[in-house]
């Protein structure tokens, strides 16, 4: 259980996995203050409400679920580092990995003050990149379905007019191809209309966005 709060701080590193952290702790001198332990994503919460003190000082990795860590854990301690992957690599390669390992490393590398930190962006910077990264990942499904419609009139030498995409009064030359390519075909028309609509509905809700306070400057 908790107690008082603690009068030195307290070096503590969480080696994110998928369904997991490996926690450990040092003191300023790399002593092992807490070994390290498995912490699954479900029990994070609890644990950082009951284990973590004011003065503590946590670093995590930059993974794809680390923006989610570093907000559970910012307001429980004094600072939360989010460290370069490849960077600490470099600088501390280990022959022998494992988890365990790799969270005391982490958290001697915190307590000597060396850690290659990433920026943190912002929520709205955060939650913009992902409507923009999620924008440019349809635009790319979309050209995928293009180049295969494309591939289909190429490969049987059927010619449409320059800059048409495949609209229904340019498509005549559908009829030249088989059953069964006319009904792949007529499933790609489909999909390519569904992902525009979701660009350009991503595009109005970023055109929005860039009207209010949060994303205007």
């Amino acid at each position: 259980m908790k107690t008082n709060a603690r009068s030195s701080t307290r070096y503590i590193a969480l080696d994110i996995h998928k369904h997991y952290a490996v926690v450990a702790a040092v003191d300023r001198e790399g002593q092992v203050l807490l070994k390290p332990r498995k912490v699954t994503n479900e029990q994070l919460s609890d644990w950082a409400t009951a284990h973590l003190f004011a003065e503590d000082m946590v670093v995590i990795e930059s993974t794809s679920n680390a923006w989610h860590v570093y907000d559970l854990l910012s307001p429980l301690v004094a600072e939360v580092k989010v460290a370069n992957p490849i960077r600490i690599k470099q600088i501390a390669e280990a022959r022998t990995k494992t988890d365990k390992r790799d969270a005391l490393i982490l958290a001697r590398l915190l307590a000597a003050n060396l850690i290659p930190e990433v920026w943190v962006p912002p929520v709205h910077v955060r939650e913009l990149c992902q409507l923009v990264s999620q924008r440019r990942r349809l635009v790319e499904m979309h050209t995928v379905v293009v180049n295969r419609m494309h591939s289909v009139s190429h490969r049987h030498h059927l010619g449409h007019p320059k800059g048409k995409r495949f609209q229904e009064k340019d498509m005549a030359w559908r009829n030249q191809l088989s059953e069964m390519e006319r009904f792949q075909l007529e499933m790609d028309l489909e999909t390519k209309q569904y992902l525009k609509g979701q660009s350009d509905r991503l595009t109005r809700r970023l055109g929005t966005m860039s009207h209010q306070s949060a994303w205007a400057a």
